[in-house]
């Protein structure tokens, strides 16, 4: 019974010491990081999603601070997988054309906040089909965002932190 509850206590402070850094970065950030969580903000407002778009383009590049990932490979202000949004262009995902959409999507982050959403928004509507309520359609949504439908221990630990920044994204007001 000790270590259960030795195990909880030091649960309780890994995640309280998660949400201060979350507090400590949104509240430092730079000028260009500023300028895309208010260009997301604004946009994704339209769609009922600022607060999932805020979290996940916090939780993927930092609001822009990390355009790119090549171990994925993925880039933009959302990470958007190269080889899927290549395929969903029709293009041959190829290094070429992966460059190429990588170089678009970093250069503009109105393009990944627009290719994010829809994204999301597809999902979304995937798992509102299949008969899922609202709450578990978005969440089944979010973790499908970074793991896929198919991986659902990656996918579950993606939604958690998501809605730790959700939840610090509202505590200051965003």
């Amino acid at each position: 019974m000790k270590i259960l509850l030795f195990l909880v206590l030091i649960l309780n402070v890994l995640n309280a010491s998660t949400i201060k850094a979350y507090k400590y970065q949104l509240n430092h950030l730079t000028e260009e990081q500023s300028n895309v969580k208010e260009l997301i903000s604004y946009n994704a407002t339209k769609y009922d999603l600022k607060y999932t778009m805020l979290a996940i383009a916090f939780r993927e590049s930092k609001f822009g601070r990390y355009k790119l990932n090549l171990a994925d490979p993925s880039a933009g202000i959302f990470h958007q997988l190269l080889p899927t949004y290549c395929k969903e262009l029709g293009l041959r995902p190829n290094t070429w054309n992966q460059s190429r959409v990588a170089e678009k999507l970093i250069n503009s982050n109105a393009l990944a906040l627009y290719v994010a959403i829809n994204h999301f928004k597809r999902d979304y509507s995937h798992f509102k089909l299949l008969g899922y309520s609202n709450a578990i359609s978005w969440r089944k949504a979010v973790m499908a965002y970074n793991a896929g439908v198919y991986n659902y221990k990656a996918g579950y630990k993606y939604y958690k932190e998501i809605v730790k920044i959700i939840k610090v994204l509202h505590q200051l007001e965003y």
